[in-house]
Parts: C-alpha cells; structure tokens; sequence
C-alpha cells in the first residue's frame, strides 16, 4: 500500500502506538465506534476508513466527533485522518 509510505501513515503500523480497532468509545449521547484508534502517553489520533466517494461534510463532522471525545477522556494531543481506500488517499481533518 503506497500510503504506508506517508509520514503520517508510515508510524501508525511500525508499533509506535497502541491501537484499537473498531472499539466503542464510551459517549453519555450515543455509540461511537472509529476503525482506528492510536494512542501513546497523552496522544491520540483516529483514523476512519471510507470505502464510498469522498463526502468531506459528513466524514469530517464524524471523525471530529471521535477527536472531541477522546480529548474529553484525557488525551492532550490528538489528530484525526480519512483515508479514502478506492482512491488510496488519507485526509487530515483539522480539529
């Protein structure tokens, strides 16, 4: 996979981090369940995977959902991505 040679995606499989994959997320409003989470100390970054056409709108309000709650739980630093598998392509969303 060619995105595995990104910065950004390259330490997301070298064992840098800690991950979950497809966990809940325990939220008072309502079930969240990212394909991704990394983790290590106080940092934290989500990545959700988008098989369909890019709709940024819809997709970057989800994955932003899933970077508040995990900076409510505790995490200082946290960073959220799309990556788009029929185009190969990973957006940062800007939380």
């Amino acid at each position: 996979n060619t995105n595995l040679q990104l910065p950004e995606a390259r330490s997301w499989f070298n064992g840098t981090y800690k991950v979950l994959n497809e966990r809940d997320l325990l939220s008072p409003n309502k079930l969240l369940r990212p394909d991704r989470v990394m983790y290590s100390d106080k940092t934290a970054i989500v990545v959700d995977y988008k098989t369909g056409e890019q709709n940024p709108e819809k997709y970057n309000r989800q994955v932003l959902e899933y970077a508040r709650h995990l900076r409510e739980t505790g995490f200082e630093s946290v960073s959220a991505y799309i990556w788009y598998l029929h185009s190969n392509s990973i957006q940062k969303v800007n939380v």
